[in-house]
């Protein structure tokens, strides 16, 4: 079995929901990963892309230079919004060198404060 490289998933909470929701036990979602990740790595494969060749990508590291892009959606004339960002950033990052982009929205009920927050706490460059 190769082994499965992961951004963050101590944060991800789908798999506890499903198991929880539908009573599945933890040797069939263990089975259930792995068939997951077998499919994954043939359908890379048949991309020409290895899985082994993005474990730097996906497993953190503290050595990594890492930034932070933010957007203001309200800025952009759509709701989906995501493509017209990723249009115009994907274009300027080194197509040899490997990537890892997260992506979320920053939301709440009161958006001057997490507004107040990011100028608090963000180095600008």
């Amino acid at each position: 079995m190769h082994s499965i490289h992961t951004v963050n998933t101590r944060s991800h909470v789908m798999l506890e929901i499903l198991r929880d929701h539908y009573g599945i036990v933890e040797s069939r979602m263990k089975n259930e990963i792995q068939r997951m990740h077998v499919e994954l790595i043939e359908i890379l494969k048949a991309k020409k892309i290895d899985y082994a060749g993005l474990r730097p990508a996906l497993v953190p590291s503290m050595d990594k230079e890492e930034a932070i892009f933010l957007f203001d959606s309200s800025a952009i004339d759509t709701g989906l919004y995501g493509r017209k960002i990723f249009d115009q950033l994907l274009p300027l990052l080194n197509s040899r060198s490997t990537q890892s982009i997260l992506v979320g929205d920053l939301l709440g009920d009161d958006q001057p404060l997490i507004y107040e927050i990011l100028r608090e706490s963000l180095v600008l460059s």
